[in-house]
């Protein structure tokens, strides 16, 4: 048993031995590697973060009075939807990942050429610059036929590379929505995070106040058509929840969500973490080329 410990300790001391003996070649090798991995990092571009958080709007829930259970439940039976807030968060977030919203949403803010061509930010100045291989700035022209199909951007190819810059969660418990973007522009991450908002919150919008105006007509029609009392005053009761929600939706332009927590232009780059990478690839090098050391050594002795 002792002999077992002896020979423990001796293997020990060997390898500690066999590390200080190489130690200026494993750390003249984990410094080279830092370095390396360092200026590697210096090649690819600052990138920009920005996040803005936010909640359900009160507003849809504002218009829910006393009576409003029973006029919403006899809206339905008609076929008119007044307010169900429930699902509309779920649906929103939905509805900001397809490829459908992305291509209104491109052709509203005219987020393709930072998207798919932007090659590098001047700090300095506050401009970003564009590669003019992909995308030539005067003309408004596409260039590069990798991303773009007869003069014009691919619309799934530029929505892949959106959703790898932009993350859309929500919170299971608070139900807070974040959005994150990343760009090389500060200015441009932000400005795609607020238009996101913009652009969603327009959409619901249009769309409650669209409904709200089909189904005030429809029912017009119906009280025109009927003599009985207690079916009219029910009619006027759902169009006066439909005025209600057209009034309000028109009210506001954060009909949907309501902003918590703004983004704003960073002024401090989010990646590359360059020291990160510099220690990182240090501590992984000297793990690696003290492996390298000990078996190396011990199977040359074995041989």
């Amino acid at each position: 048993m002792e002999s077992f410990e002896n020979q423990d300790q001796i293997d020990i001391r060997e390898i500690f031995s066999l590390l200080w003996k190489f130690k200026i070649q494993i750390i003249l090798f984990s410094l080279t590697i830092g370095v390396i991995a360092f200026f590697i990092s210096l090649a690819f571009p600052n990138q920009y973060k920005s996040e803005i958080v936010l909640s359900e709007s009160n507003l849809i829930n504002a218009n829910q009075g006393g009576n409003y259970n029973q006029v919403s439940s006899l809206a339905r039976l008609a076929g008119i939807e007044i307010s169900s807030s429930g699902s509309r968060v779920d649906m929103a977030v939905e509805m900001m990942k397809s490829l459908s919203f992305f291509e209104k949403f491109s052709k509203n803010y005219k987020i393709l050429p930072a998207l798919m061509a932007s090659d590098y930010w001047d700090e300095s100045t506050k401009q970003l610059f564009y590669n003019d291989n992909i995308f030539d700035i005067n003309s408004s022209s596409w260039k590069d036929s990798k991303v773009s199909r007869n003069g014009v951007p691919s619309l799934q190819i530029a929505y892949e590379r959106f959703f790898d810059r932009v993350e859309i969660s929500k919170d299971r418990t608070t139900n807070f929505i974040k959005i994150t973007t990343l760009h090389k522009s500060p200015e441009v991450a932000n400005y795609w995070a607020t238009s996101l908002v913009k652009e969603i919150n327009e959409v619901f919008k249009n769309e409650v106040i669209e409904k709200a105006e089909k189904s005030i007509i429809y029912l017009n029609e119906q009280i025109r058509k009927t003599n009985l009392i207690e079916v009219r005053n029910t009619l006027n009761g759902i169009i006066e929840e439909q005025f209600k929600l057209s009034m309000t939706a028109n009210a506001t332009d954060e009909y949907l969500f309501k902003t918590l927590s703004p983004s704003y232009a960073a002024e401090k780059k989010s990646s590359p973490d360059r020291l990160l990478i510099f220690f990182a690839s240090i501590f992984i090098s000297l793990i690696l080329s003290c492996m390298f050391v000990v078996f190396y050594s011990f199977n040359t002795k074995k041989n």
